[in-house]
This record gives C-alpha cells, structure tokens and sequence, in this order.
C-alpha cells in the first residue's frame, strides 16, 4: 500500500508514470492510449473560468494564544490579537486559512489529519507574539528551528537586544519570508553586524540572485579607455608648448 503525505505531488508522480503507460497499445481497441486519450481531450468542453471553491467556512473563537483548535486536537495560529476572539476559518481538504472580518487572509496552514494532537504556527505570527512578550523566547518552538549560531547569539542578548533581534527578523519575515529572514540573520552574526541595515541587504541578495552568484560581467569598457586615457599628437604637442 502507498504512502503519501501530499497529494498533488504524488499525483504528479502518477501524471510521469501514465507516460510510458500512452505508449502501449489499448487493451480493447488495439490502438495507442496516447492517440485515444488526444481524442478524449479534444472533444471535452472547455473548465469554468473560475475554480470551484470546495471550502467550508466557520467561526472559531481563538484561546488566549490566539490559536483556534478543529476537531478537538488540531491547533492552528491566527494573531496575537486575536486571542480570545472569534475568526472566519476557511476548512479545505489540504490547507487551513484564517481571515479577519473583511475576508483578507490573515494565516494559511497545511491541514493536519490524525488522532494524535499537533499545534502548527505561522512564523510571522509567532514572531509577533515574542516581540509582545520577549521573555517566552526561550519556550518558543521558533527557536529551536533557527540555526545554532543564531539562537546561541540571541540566547546570550540582554532582553532589550533580544527585542531588536525579534523585531527585525519580524521586519524581514514580512518583506522577504522566513528563510531568507533567518539566513540573513545568521549571516550578519557570522560577519558580527548584527543590524537591520546589513540584514535588509543581505536577505534582498538571498531572494534576488542568490548570495553566492557571482556579479555579471556588465558592458565592455574599453570604448572609454580609447577615448580618455590614449595621449594622442595634439595633446602631446599642446602639453610641451605649455611646458615651454
């Protein structure tokens, strides 16, 4: 029996699979499978021009973590505002969204099956959650998915540094994504610079072009060589009848 813990990529497996499987011939009908299966699609109509929205929407009312809890042990995190609050909570097959009262999407999750309890948080919420209180750091579950260097960094800040590092990986987070958020923090440890100014820059290099891709080669600058820094005649000329 297969095993598989996302859908749609197991179905891609299935999509590279039927691609030898085209190439036999129909069992029935003797042709190939690739050839009946081109007049199949050929002959369908054409899909609605807006996909069917196969979701369920309720309100929850969040705990005092601002998290909202389905079917009894699936813990999904909103905001920290939002605790004890109730938020629209959009139920998909594969991902839970969570949305404010105009609708906007506040949190998105991957949906969680299973009897055993499981508690999924958003890194963006996490992170604001620690700067509202900077003392949780050390429980925090975001702290264990950092690299070494940078927990052991902030681990040994007074709790005023502790804030400013929680702060700007709050302020990448939301303009670059977690990853890149954290890459450029321990890389500004590494360099002992620990700024939002290095930080901004090194993580729009990490999302850009990548931080290791070496610079382009640009235009050919020879054309300017020629033209200012040649000595021709006349200026040769011009500069011994001044020395004269």
């Amino acid at each position: 029996m297969s095993k598989f813990t996302d859908r749609a990529a197991f179905n891609r497996t299935l999509l590279a699979a039927h691609l030898g499987k085209a190439a036999e011939p129909h069992y029935k009908k003797g042709e190939r499978i690739a050839t009946l299966f081109a007049a199949d699609k050929a002959a369908l109509q054409s899909l609605p021009a807006k996909d069917f929205n196969v979701c369920r929407y309720e309100w929850l009312k969040a705990d005092g973590y601002g998290k909202i809890c389905l079917e009894g042990k699936h813990y999904y995190s909103t905001r920290p505002e939002n605790a004890h609050k109730k938020v629209l909570v959009g139920i998909r097959a594969e991902q839970i969204d969570i949305l404010d009262d105009g609708g906007h999407l506040l949190a998105q999750h991957q949906r969680v099956y299973g009897d055993k309890r499981s508690d999924v948080s958003d890194y963006s919420t996490t992170l604001a959650t620690l700067l509202k209180n900077s003392g949780a750091w050390f429980n925090s579950g975001f702290r264990l998915e950092i690299p070494d260097i940078l927990r052991e960094y902030m681990d040994a800040q007074p709790k005023p540094v502790l804030r400013n590092c929680l702060r700007m990986l709050h302020e990448l987070t939301g303009q670059y994504g977690v990853k890149a958020a954290i890459s450029a923090m321990e890389l500004t440890v590494k360099n002992g610079s620990v700024n939002i100014c290095d930080a901004s820059v090194l993580a729009a290099r990490i999302t850009g072009y990548g931080i290791d891709t070496p610079p382009e080669q640009g235009p050919p600058l020879d054309v300017y060589d020629e033209l200012f820094m040649k000595r021709g005649p006349a200026h040769d000329d011009t500069e011994n009848a001044c020395g004269a």
